[in-house]
Formats: structure tokens, C-alpha cells, sequence
């Protein structure tokens, strides 16, 4: 039976059938359908609507859901703390501080932060808890990658085992003390407070300083922002012919350009910084060095690398040869246009302003010998000059060589005084002859064995590689290994190479 407001019956039986009105009667003829009318929608409206806004059953329950703590403890002169803080599904925080009072090591402050953490959890009712501490020691002997060799330790691990297993879902990781600042905080508070006083800090903020004078460097209003162009680049240009100037690319303060906007950001101010003229300084101790003078002269002669790359971007203006050309259009997409000015763009720093070679020989002089100089090298230049916000194609070259010409540098740079020798050629004829043996380490230690050293020999013909690892390595281990893996395996050797350490001699 099929209720309906629809005329289906009518229009089935109907015997001016035709097309697939038809096709469907026949189909549905097979079937003892009976075709009644609707008498009443209310009750079906009612329906719809139940179904329709009936809320979705969710899992209200915040202690099956999982909880997380962060534990940290320490031991002082002043006496021993643990801090705990418990954070509920939802976000709620719980903060306690208990100061100790037993006399207890770091390692066992450690242990007792955690157990503490757990029954404070466990009777609030939480059932599944992921905890975080920042002692190795503790999370690898309860992860058994470290083994509890002291009695102490192992009865703490007892009781630690014996209180997780009573919750139905339980991780411990360890994190950066960095990450638990807030554990940190609670553990300074007990263990350097008196434990016969009870009290309670609350923690409030203060929005505005004592004093009305401004810091230097900031902005009273957010107006004072400065205005920020868009961002020009090819596809974006529209025939623009007004030729940039020669030396800085700066266009007028009452230049519009097309689709400027007034928003003004955090961002767009960062990006303005890069434009102020680089202020003339005057050097306490001048020294006459020709050398870099001649370079900075050259290097301010150069023709200007940026003409072209603005040309392009701005007005779609190519140079007259065609390998100019295309190069020229293959690298206007990593540059843009702001305010009249041309920026490099990088994959994960701000955009970097174009310099004209007589802009860098100014920048060179005053990062590396100016009111803040350190005369590092030419690499080093290089990167605080980017990091400066500054960028020419030769800007690693031009560093190198303004390092190699400045005086000072010269004068004070370290030298090898040791004599030079003649390099002696490594001879072995033939395989298993000559190895070398040396001691890498220590490492990270993992495993019951807690191994952290390795002791490596290297054959000279072959490179093959014979390696064992050891908790620590002594002069008989050395003997041993020599004698298993080396003389067992491949002969007696003719020579081995060391570096004379105490195991080797």
C-alpha cells in the first residue's frame, strides 16, 4: 500500500498510456500495489521534523575521554617539589604543587610527580590519560628500554606499573623541558616554599603599564601604519612606461597604482622596513685600504642588474638580443614590484629587496665594518646580509672578495704557523693488509645491554667494514675483537692504523 498526495493511480491506469509512463505501468504491474490518498499531512510533517532535527548522539562523557598531564619534580638544598597539571578533554586546567617532605634524589622527585599526577587523576575519575614528563630516566625504565639496576628505582617502577594498570588507557612520552614550562613553574613554587605554610597565589594580569611614556619603536595608533602597494608582477602589469629611477627604484609618495588598497597589516609594515636609506655613518678608526677601495669602485661601476627585470615586469620591455631575452624571462618569476621598488621572492622568508651595485658596495662596508662590525668572513657576510633583507645575484662572490681585500682582516685573521710537508701516499697491495681502527661514540643509550660506544675497522683495499657494539671499551674488548673478527675472518694483518688512544696502546 502506498499512501501519497500524488495522482499515481489515475495517471498508471490511465489507457492513453504512452512512452515510458507505459514501460513503468507494466513494471509495476506485477506487484499488488494499492494506491491510496494521503488523508492528513500533520502527522507526517511532525515526523519529518523529529527526523530531521533530532540532535546527534555524542559521547558527553569527559572522563572516558582522554585526559592529559604533565608531570616534572626536582630536588634542591632547599628541599624537594613535584608539579602537576591535569587537563581535562574540554580544556579545564588543574595546577598542584606538594612539596616533599622526605629527603628524595631528582630521579625519585621524578617518580613521585608522576604517581602523584595519577591518583589525583584517578580520583577524579578519568579513565584513559596520556602523560608527559621530561626525565629520560623515567620514561625509558617504565618504556624498559633503560633497566632499573638501584632498589629504589625498582620499587618506584613497581609502584608506577601497579597505578597504570588500574586505568583502561595509558601512554607516557617524554618531551623538551621547554614543552613543560608550566610543570616546571609549579615545581620551583613547592620546593623552594616553606611547608608549614599553606597558601594560595592567584594570577591576574595587568593591561597597561605604571608610567604613560611610550616605548620606543612602537605605534600608539594603529593608523600610523604606513600605506603598502600591491604586489606588481608580469601577469599582473598593464603597460606601465614611467621608467624607474636609476639607483633605487623608488617611486613617488603620491604615485597610485592600480587596485591600491588602504588595508594596512602587520605583514605589509614588515615589509617596509626594507626601504629606509641606509644611514652614513662615520668610522672611529679609518684605515687606508686601497685594495677594497679599488673593489667598492669597481663594483659600483657595474651596470645595473635590476633594469631589465623591471623593464619587463613593468612595461613587458625585453632586451634587443634574443639569449638576453629568454633569460630575462625566465627569471621575472621569482621577482615581484612593491611601491616602485624590485623584491626576490623566497620560499620561506620575506621578500628580499633588490640592491643596485652601488647600494651593496654601501651595504658590504657597513655590515661588515660599521657601528656593529664583527669582520666575519665571506660566506657569513653573505648570510647576514640576506638576512638583513638585502639580495644581488653576486652577493656570495662580492663578499668574499670585499673579506679578502679589508685590512683588518688581514692583519688579525688566525694563521697556520705549522710547516708545510710532503703528502705521503697510502700503499696496500692487496686486500686485508692495512686496516684502520677507531672508536665512535658514545651514543644514545638504548637496550638492557646499554650500549653507547662502537668499535670500527675499515680495510684499505676493500672498504670493508667490521663493527661491534659495546658498553664500554677497554683495551682486552679491543684485543678480543681483533683477534674474532679480523684475524679469525680475514688473516693476520700487516698493518693497522689508530689514532694512539688509551685502548690501542
Amino acid at each position: 500500500m502506498v499512501m501519497t498526495s500524488q495522482p499515481l493511480r489515475t495517471i498508471l491506469h490511465s489507457p492513453s498510456q504512452s512512452g515510458r509512463l507505459a514501460k513503468w505501468a507494466i513494471e509495476l504491474g506485477e506487484y499488488d500495489i494499492e494506491y491510496k490518498p494521503r488523508t492528513s499531512s500533520k502527522a507526517q510533517v511532525l515526523a519529518d521534523f523529529i527526523i530531521e532535527l533530532v540532535p546527534s548522539e555524542t559521547n558527553t562523557d569527559d572522563k572516558t575521554q582522554k585526559w592529559k598531564l604533565h608531570v616534572d619534580g626536582a630536588s634542591s638544598k632547599q628541599g624537594s617539589g613535584v608539579g602537576i597539571q591535569l587537563e581535562s578533554p574540554t580544556g579545564e586546567m588543574m595546577e598542584q604543587s606538594f612539596r616533599l617532605g622526605f629527603n628524595a634524589s631528582n630521579n625519585e622527585a621524578e617518580y613521585e610527580s608522576l604517581s602523584a599526577g595519577l591518583r589525583l587523576a584517578q580520583s577524579i575519575g578519568a579513565r584513559k590519560i596520556s602523560a608527559f614528563s621530561n626525565s629520560q630516566l623515567v620514561t625509558s625504565q617504565f618504556h624498559g628500554e633503560y633497566e632499573a639496576k638501584n632498589e629504589r628505582m625498582e620499587a618506584y617502577l613497581a609502584v608506577l606499573r601497579g597505578i597504570t594498570q588500574q586505568f583502561d588507557e595509558f601512554e607516557l612520552t617524554r618531551i623538551p623541558r621547554g614543552e613543560n614550562t608550566s610543570a616546571d613553574a609549579l615545581v620551583a613554587l613547592a620546593s623552594t616554599s616553606n611547608l608549614t605554610i599553606r597558601r594560595v597565589i592567584p594570577v591576574e594580569g595587568i593591561d597597561r603599564p605604571s608610567i604613560d611614556i611610550p616605548l620606543k619603536g612602537t605605534l600608539n595608533n594603529k593608523d600610523d601604519l604606513p600605506l603598502v602597494a600591491p604586489i606588481v608582477t608580469r601577469s599582473k602589469s598593464k603597460g606601465r612606461t614611467q621608467e624607474p629611477d636609476e639607483d633605487s627604484f623608488v617611486a613617488p609618495r603620491n604615485r597610485k597604482f592600480p587596485g591600491e588598497s588602504s588595508r594596512r597589516t602587520r605583514s605589509s609594515a614588515a615589509r617596509t622596513t626594507l626601504d629606509p636609506p641606509i644611514p652614513e655613518e662615520i668610522p672611529v678608526h679609518e684605515v687606508n685600504n686601497e685594495p677594497q677601495k679599488a673593489f667598492q669602485d669597481e663594483l659600483e661601476n657595474r651596470p645595473d642588474w635590476r633594469t631589465p627585470l623591471y623593464n619587463y615586469i613593468d612595461t613587458g620591455e625585453l632586451p634587443p638580443k634574443r639569449w638576453e631575452a629568454r633569460k630575462v624571462k625566465g627569471r621575472s618569476s621569482r621577482y615581484c614590484i612593491m611601491e616602485g621598488k624590485l623584491y626576490k621572492r623566497t620560499f620561506s622568508e620575506p621578500y628580499l629587496l633588490c640592491a643596485s651595485p652601488k647600494q651593496a658596495s654601501t651595504i658590504l662596508k657597513k655590515t661588515h665594518d660599521g657601528s656593529c662590525e664583527n669582520h666575519s668572513g665571506g660566506r657569513s657576510l653573505a648570510i647576514k646580509i640576506k638576512k638583513h633583507g638585502y639580495f644581488w645575484p653576486t652577493m656570495i662572490n662580492d663578499s668574499e672578495q670585499f673579506t679578502l681585500r679589508c685590512d683588518r682582516c688581514q692583519r688579525h685573521t688566525p694563521m697556520l704557523h705549522q710547516p708545510t710537508q710532503k703528502l705521503s701516499t697510502i700503499y696496500s697491495p692487496y686486500p686485508f693488509m692495512k686496516w684502520s681502527m677507531d672508536i665512535v661514540g658514545p651514543f644514545v643509550s638504548s637496550g638492557p645491554a646499554q650500549l653507547r660506544f662502537l668499535l670500527v675497522m675499515t680495510d684499505f683495499f676493500t672498504k670493508w667494514i667490521e663493527a661491534e657494539a659495546y658498553q664500554n671499551i677497554t683495551g682486552s674488548m679491543v684485543t678480543s675483537f681483533i683477534w674474532k673478527n679480523i684475524v679469525c675472518r680475514h688473516g693476520l694483518p700487516y698493518e693497522i692504523v689508530t689514532d694512539n688512544g688509551p685502548q690501542f696502546i
